[in-house]
Formats: structure tokens, C-alpha cells, sequence
């Protein structure tokens, strides 16, 4: 994946649909993961991302459209 082309795509267009949402979201924490140092921070504190990306589209369809199967409390784990 090429984060930097993504991010760029993200940055241009309005998001719109889930895939929106999955394009923002997977541009994000490519970036942060591969950031010198955010990376280590975020491989520590999340260890399973096939988990936590889906819980991440379902949270963020949820707070921009209403709506999707996202019921867990983020200001709990943060």
C-alpha cells in the first residue's frame, strides 16, 4: 500500500461512503505506523490490527453517517 498516495486521495476528496472511511482510516495508521515515533507507541498498544481496523470504519461510519454495528465506548480506552 502507498500511504503517501492515499493520504493524498483522502485530502482531496469529501468521504462519502465506506470506503471513504476505510481509505481515511487505513492512511492514518499506515502513516502513524511507519512514523519514527508514533510507530512504537502504536505497535505496543495495538496488537491485533485485523481487530481493530474493522472496529475503526464501524466507529467512524457510526460518527459521520449514523449508522453501522459500532457499539464500544473510545473514550474508555483512551
Amino acid at each position: 500500500m502507498n500511504n503517501s498516495a492515499n493520504t493524498e486521495n483522502a485530502s482531496r476528496d469529501d468521504i462519502q461512503s465506506g470506503k471513504g472511511i476505510q481509505l481515511m482510516v487505513d492512511s492514518f495508521y499506515g502513516n502513524a505506523r511507519q512514523d519514527e515515533l508514533l510507530g512504537p507507541i502504536f505497535e505496543r498498544a495495538i496488537s491485533d490490527w485485523q481487530h481493530h481496523l474493522p472496529t475503526m470504519y464501524q466507529f467512524w461510519e457510526r460518527l459521520l453517517f449514523g449508522h453501522s454495528d459500532y457499539a464500544g465506548n473510545p473514550f474508555s480506552k483512551h
